[in-house]
């Protein structure tokens, strides 16, 4: 009777849109979160959208978030919900933002499958009473971000790999490279800086009976953040900016964005 080899190892998940460049020196590990059913973790999001040619600053907003696993794994798949808890500027009241706006957000919920390497699955976005579709453009793939997707293969210190991604805006086709190096690795959390590009075809842009042309959109940006693989949370920080050429009837203007991100325990 034949001897039997020892049985191959179980093929890679599949994340679209990934590549990798280098994986990184020994010893590598595979990131993976953990799902734990009833974990539940807090997250304090500071979020600050600047207009580019709009010489009054932007205001802070404020987002207090939940992330709780509802069940068990099943199919390499657990329930998840992430819901906004508190949502203001910072300082109160300040000039720009509008209140009644941010407090349509409280209890808006994203709910979802998440396997181990963070992809998001049967995404529903469950907004809270009375919220208007205007108040939640952009709001799921925000709330998206909060989970980083993993590489598949094992990686090490240095490790480095990119993931493409459409981004959702208002009106506007964009899409985004992310180039991600692993800088350090524990059992329970990985500190990931990332690289953005963001790129967009030439198109117009219709609002009612006015359109415009939208060319030349194109931008960057960069972050550090460090993963809780176990609370599925993240903390560091992210900026990137974009900019193009708006012209419609009344001539060319510029269109463009800053924005900065701070993650962090509340």
């Amino acid at each position: 009777m034949a001897c039997r080899g020892p049985a191959p190892p179980p093929p890679l998940p599949k994340l679209e849109g990934f590549e990798l460049l280098s994986p990184g020196a020994e010893p590598r590990a595979e990131l993976r979160y953990l799902l734990r059913s009833g974990v539940r973790s807090a997250t304090a999001l500071r979020l600050r959208a600047q207009p580019l040619g709009v010489p009054m600053r932007a205001p802070t907003l404020r987002f207090l978030t939940e992330t709780e696993l509802l069940g068990p794994a099943v199919q390499d798949a657990a329930p998840l919900r992430i819901r906004i808890v508190e949502a203001a500027t910072e300082p109160p009241g300040a000039e720009g933002a509008s209140e009644e706006a941010l407090a349509a957000l409280r209890g808006a919920e994203l709910r979802a499958s998440a396997t181990p390497l963070g992809t998001l699955r049967d995404v529903t976005l469950q907004p809270p009473p009375g919220a208007t579709p205007p108040s939640l453009a952009g709001l799921r793939q925000s709330m998206q971000q909060l989970i980083l997707e993993l590489p598949p293969p094992a990686v090490g210190v240095g490790a480095r790999w990119t993931i493409d991604r459409p981004i959702e805006q208002p009106q506007i086709v964009f899409s985004s490279r992310t180039t991600y190096e692993l800088v350090e690795l524990s059992p329970t959390s990985a500190k990931i800086r990332s690289e953005i590009t963001m790129t967009a075809p030439d198109q117009t842009i219709r609002q009612g009976e006015l359109s415009a042309s939208l060319t030349g959109l194109a931008g960057s940006g960069a972050g550090e953040v460090t993963v809780d693989l176990g609370a599925l949370t993240l903390t560091g920080q992210v900026s990137s900016s974009y900019r193009g050429q708006l012209t419609g009837e009344e001539g060319t203007s510029e269109l463009g964005m800053e924005l900065s991100v701070s993650l962090g325990r509340p």
